[in-house]
C-alpha cells in the first residue's frame, strides 16, 4: 500500500458497518472522509480522512508532531482547540 503521509497513533474500534453508516458517518465533520489507511502490521483499516480537497497547506493545524489526536488533545489547552476549529471557520 503506498504511503502519503506519516505514522501517528491511532485507535482501532470494531463497529458494525450499520452502526458506521446511520450513527457515526453522519455526525463526522464535513473535511473528513471515510478511506483505508495501512495499521503497523500492514493490514488495511477503514478510518476517518481529511478529504483530499482540504489538505491545503496551513488550513488545518498539523498535530503529525504529537503523534496522534488524542496526545494533541492532552497537550493543547482547551481554548486554543476551540480557538483552531474557530478559524476553520466551524
Amino acid at each position: 500500500m503506498p504511503h502519503d503521509g506519516a505514522e501517528i497513533r491511532g485507535e482501532v474500534y470494531d463497529v458494525p458497518l450499520d452502526r458506521l453508516r446511520d450513527q457515526f458517518l453522519p455526525n463526522e465533520s464535513p473535511e473528513l472522509e471515510l478511506g483505508v489507511i495501512e495499521l503497523e502490521d500492514g493490514t488495511a483499516s477503514l478510518a476517518m480522512l481529511l478529504r483530499q480537497t482540504e489538505r491545503i497547506p496551513g488550513k488545518y493545524e498539523d498535530i503529525t508532531g504529537y503523534g496522534g489526536w488524542r496526545s494533541y488533545r492532552d497537550e493543547v489547552p482547551p481554548a486554543s482547540a476551540k480557538s483552531s476549529a474557530r478559524d476553520r471557520g466551524r
